[in-house]
């Protein structure tokens, strides 16, 4: 049992690493859309936290 579950986490892991081979399009495709989604939040939660600051950004600007 115990060399059956070795050669499972070896085949496990290569599998893992080809993933990551095959995937490279995939996540540097996804980073722009979370920090598009990201960004939204973050502005709403700073208008909600921090109303001072947020009315404040007016004036600065």
């Amino acid at each position: 049992t115990g060399q059956s579950l070795s050669s499972a986490i070896d085949v496990s892991s290569p599998q893992s690493s080809s993933g990551k081979r095959v995937a490279p399009g995939d996540s540097v495709a996804r980073p722009p859309a979370v920090r598009h989604r990201v960004i939204p939040i973050i502005s709403v939660n700073v208008r909600a936290v921090l109303p001072q600051w947020h009315l404040k950004l007016p004036r600065v600007l």
